[in-house]
């Protein structure tokens, strides 16, 4: 404990958290937030799922070139970018996503307006604590990160069962614009510079340890998005909706 007090310490830490804080709330209320509300807006479990995996594939098919928009910017102008995207998208949806076409195209503007927060976050810890520390930034922002993902279903469940079906997505929205300014305007980030590439350097698929934890990876990830779907619909089809924030957490 004593070297996290150490690590509290140093300027830039508990800034960068709390830039950290907003979206990755905003990322752990997205799934069941949509869930719900188009549940509540179609009818149809099988909507609400179909439009909640959309967004995910929609996410992971074009992860590669939001990675690249940081790697050729920096970390400012995509988050200027799509952090309003993505808070308008949460805020369209909420407002207009009345039927399956509407939920499944907004579901797909969440899924590629996704903003980098993770991969801009990650890398700035070295700049603020150095690499004798790094090891433990890391261990602390992987704990602030799964305490965000098990308040976020929670707090999801909450406001779409007792506020209403549009208010998780609502607050998703708010998250995430509050953010990304934060974390664009932290000083570290705007500082960042991407790392040159280097001329004939061999791709990552070329190392059969980067290809197995890729299948590690999309595995894993399977696993999930069957979990993701399949814990609210199962919770909503048997007039338990109430279980699953406290399932998913």
């Amino acid at each position: 404990m004593r070297t996290y007090r150490e690590l509290f310490a140093l300027p830039g830490v508990l800034r960068l958290l709390l830039s950290a804080t907003f979206p990755r709330l905003a990322y752990s209320m997205v799934g069941l937030s949509v869930f719900f509300h188009l549940q509540a807006m179609t009818g149809s479990v099988g909507t609400a799922g179909l439009a909640l995996g959309a967004m995910s594939l929609m996410g992971s098919l074009t992860a590669a070139p939001r990675g690249a928009f940081v790697d050729r910017f920096g970390q400012t102008v995509p988050l200027y970018v799509m952090t309003p995207a993505y808070a308008v998208s949460a805020f369209l949806m909420a407002r207009y996503a009345s039927s399956s076409v509407s939920a499944l195209a907004f579901a797909m503007l969440l899924g590629v307006a996704a903003p980098p927060v993770n991969m801009s976050i990650r890398p700035l810890w070295v700049e603020i604590v150095g690499q004798e520390r790094v090891r433990t930034a890391y261990g602390l922002d992987s704990a602030h990160m799964n305490i965000m993902q098990l308040l976020g279903p929670v707090l999801a469940t909450l406001a779409a069962l007792h506020i209403g079906s549009a208010a998780g997505l609502y607050v998703v929205a708010g998250c995430m614009a509050a953010g990304g300014v934060l974390l664009a305007t932290n000083p570290n980030s705007k500082a960042w510079v991407p790392e040159e590439k280097v001329e004939g350097e061999v791709g990552l698929l070329k190392s059969p340890a980067m290809r197995l934890l890729a299948l590690e990876g999309a595995s894993m990830g399977l696993a999930m998005g069957f979990i993701t779907i399949g814990i609210p619909a199962l919770a909503t089809l048997t007039g338990n909706r109430s279980q699953a924030g406290p399932l998913m957490s």
